[in-house]
């Protein structure tokens, strides 16, 4: 069985609304270092953008949201 590739799954998720690692790594169940890390490459190469800490717990989660490079990248793999 091949799993899909992570970095496509998190950028289609994140074009429903934004989210923060927790909310990726239960919507794709995926594990939240590697999430974490993933988004910190999104965010380096422009595809997503800081917006927000959530404060929900006792450790803040940021918030990520597609930049419009992010969002053309999104529907190019949606197409």
């Amino acid at each position: 069985m091949t799993t899909r590739p992570i970095l496509p799954r998190i950028v289609t998720a994140l074009l429903l609304a934004p989210m923060d690692s927790r909310q990726l790594t239960a919507a794709l169940s995926i594990k939240q270092p590697d999430a974490c890390h993933r988004l910190l490459q999104l965010h380096e190469a422009s595809i997503v953008r800081r917006v927000g800490v959530r404060r929900q717990s006792r450790r803040p989660a940021i918030c990520y949201a597609l930049t419009s490079k992010g969002r053309r990248w999104a529907e190019e793999l949606i197409a």
